[in-house]
């Protein structure tokens, strides 16, 4: 009976490496063994995660982890951990952004629609001249130089105009 009880030991140590497996003795070694499995020791600064997903979604998971590693083995952690770090990565940055809004911000995005749009009721839809731009913000947020040159940059740098060549500029 005892030899039957190590072979079963010995086969389920090599089919399940990752198993520690711990035997707690008590008087008679055939009638009162325990078998203990204990997941592998987590190694130092990793955690343990347990999550339920669809069944789809981890067979699809599944599909590109054997295309990418081909292997299946620790391949799972490593795509998780990514993934995980990349969303924390771009919540954390809209947070930042959340946290630190400059209150002028949205005017001044309005105001550059406010310009954009008076330069497309003056008749320009796709280019204009900075002596054009000029007259757009006169006519809508102020003449001064510092006012127009403010929202040229700003519009350049948010993306809402081009500049091309010379004084030619391009609504995007």
């Amino acid at each position: 009976m005892l030899n039957i009880f190590y072979i079963i030991i010995h086969y389920y140590m090599h089919k399940f490496p990752e198993f520690l497996i711990f035997f707690r003795n008590s008087k008679n070694l055939c009638t009162s063994s325990y078998i203990y499995y204990i997941m592998p020791k987590i190694p130092k600064g990793k955690k343990r995660l347990e999550v339920l997903i669809d069944e789809e979604t981890y067979n699809k998971l599944m599909e590109l982890i054997k295309i990418k590693y081909q292997r299946t083995h620790g391949a799972l952690s490593i795509e998780v951990n990514d993934a995980l770090a990349h969303w924390l990565l771009e919540q954390s940055a809209v947070a930042h952004t959340k946290a630190h809004t400059n209150p002028g911000l949205p005017r001044l995005q309005q105001n550059l629609d406010m310009i954009i749009r008076k330069l497309k009721e003056l008749g320009f839809f796709l280019q204009f001249t900075l002596s054009d731009w000029i007259k757009a913000c006169s006519l809508t947020v102020g003449s001064d130089k510092r006012t127009w040159r403010k929202y040229l940059n700003y519009a350049i740098m948010f993306g809402r105009i081009k500049y091309l060549a010379g004084q030619v500029y391009e609504i995007i």
